[in-house]
């Protein structure tokens, strides 16, 4: 039986093993993974776990399998990278949300409903939190994660805007109210 919990920081070094082997190439057809982007070192992974009340991970038998990653904006702020063109794109939104960052589910245990259960969680718990929106991206072209977007929209995300990155990338900016 999986179970959520919150990421501790000796979840570091799988999370970022988590995203390596779910990374596709743009051109890929693959149905469903992370577009190539700078990927986070085990200390970025630390820093955003850190003192982190929306970080969740799910482990089965003791071993994770997936996380979803969330950051208030003021976190958000504190782990951006320089040229994190995203980020600091949500950051220019009114203060008091969440950004949904990286939901990832290693492919052995992909749909099975874990995705699901994840955001109920972070729901479940921003239910009566101070932050009134929730923000997230996904990624719109060259590959299209019409699976992610299902999803985010099945719970309520809508769209608010596209966003081109300089490596050509367009990404899907999308709002929910909490």
């Amino acid at each position: 039986m999986s179970q959520i919990r919150f990421a501790r920081l000796s979840d570091a070094e799988r999370i970022r093993k988590i995203c390596s082997d779910l990374t596709i190439d743009r051109a890929s057809k693959a149905r469903s993974s992370f577009v190539k982007y700078p990927p986070h070192t085990k200390e970025e992974w630390e820093r955003r776990i850190e003192d982190n009340p929306f970080f969740y991970v799910i482990e089965q038998a003791r071993k994770v399998i997936g996380f979803f990653s969330n950051y208030t904006d003021s976190k958000l702020a504190e782990v951006t990278k320089v040229d994190d063109k995203l980020a600091k794109i949500v950051l220019k939104k009114p203060a008091h949300f969440i950004y949904n960052d990286l939901l990832r589910i290693t492919p052995e245990f992909q749909g099975q409903g874990i995705a699901n259960r994840l955001i109920e969680k972070f729901l479940e718990d921003t239910k009566d939190s101070q932050y009134p929106l929730a923000w997230t991206t996904v990624s719109h072209a060259p590959y299209r994660n019409v699976q992610s977007i299902r999803l985010m929209e099945s719970f309520g995300w809508n769209l608010d805007e596209e966003i081109q990155t300089k490596e050509g990338l367009t990404f899907g900016l999308y709002r929910k109210e909490l």
